[in-house]
């Protein structure tokens, strides 16, 4: 059973996370319209389709939504389907209530967007989380010194906007902040990408980076299409680099002496794995 939920951050729209569909039957087209993540996670789209008026009031309507419907969460494995109708069309809101659509209130307009909320919540827990020094001298090569409010913003800005794939880690039961994942730096004509984890100290030793570390393999080669895994690490984080062993990860070489940590030089070693070493494990599993 799997101990965490590993969930695209509020903050981060990914280009490769749409779906489009087209089906046609009886001249009638139903499509998913484009889709973004939303705050929770997962998938959110649009729903359009189109009758042409001699085939109104023939029982096709229910028929094309109900399939759209399962198609799009048995399928397509979506998260929420949505869609907009005048509240003068009765039609269409009995069609919608019939297909399992439920009506949704829209927000006042003084609320604060549970969107917003996620966003700021996401970012504190990051920024939180780096200004623990455990954290942030294995994380990379700056000094390591407290970050001020307005590095909130530079993650967001310069980190997660360039990321591609970023998702926040946090427990299955009570949904408690456990760290983040992401593929970065891609060079899309090798598709060769960066694997980026952090942890929260409190969360280490609970086998929570094995379960992110699998899992983001697999998405990285089986639903990203990617070539290669790459990754670096100090040499004297001897628990990652046993977990990125683990996880299918093979030693590739280090710069020596490379890096300051806590008074004395240590080398920087590099990691990496290939699609066919990927696919090979899977058929031997």
């Amino acid at each position: 059973m799997a101990l965490l939920a590993v969930r695209p951050a509020s903050v981060y729209r990914s280009p490769l996370c749409m779906a489009r569909g087209t089906w046609t039957k009886r001249r009638h087209k139903a499509e998913f319209d484009v889709g973004v993540l939303t705050s929770k996670g997962a998938v959110n789209v649009d729903i359009s389709w189109t009758l042409e008026k001699g085939s109104w009031e023939k029982g096709y309507g229910t028929e094309v939504v109900e399939w759209l419907v399962d198609d799009g969460f048995r399928a397509l494995g979506l998260h929420q389907l949505s869609l907009q109708v005048f509240a003068t069309n009765k039609a269409a809101i009995a069609l919608y209530k019939k297909s399992t659509l439920e009506k949704e209130d829209k927000d006042e307009e003084d609320t604060v967007p549970s969107e917003a909320i996620s966003i700021s919540r996401d970012l504190d827990s990051m920024v939180n989380t780096f200004n623990i020094y455990d954290v942030q001298v294995r994380s990379g090569t700056d000094y390591v010194v407290p970050r001020p409010e307005s590095f909130r913003e530079q993650v967001e800005k310069e980190f997660i906007a360039k990321c591609t794939l970023f998702a926040i880690i946090e427990e299955r039961d009570g949904g408690k902040y456990v760290g983040h994942v992401s593929l970065r730096g891609l060079n899309p004509k090798d598709r060769d990408v960066e694997v980026g984890l952090s942890i929260e100290p409190g969360s280490w030793g609970k086998g929570y980076g094995t379960e992110v570390m699998k899992w983001l393999v697999d998405y990285g080669f089986r639903g990203l299409g990617m070539h290669r895994l790459s990754l670096v690490c100090y040499n004297t984080n001897e628990a990652a680099l046993a977990l990125y062993k683990k996880t299918g990860f093979v030693y590739e070489g280090a710069k020596k002496k490379a890096a300051w940590v806590k008074g004395e030089w240590v080398d920087i070693v590099a990691m990496g794995m290939v699609d066919e070493d990927f696919w090979a494990a899977q058929k031997n599993a």
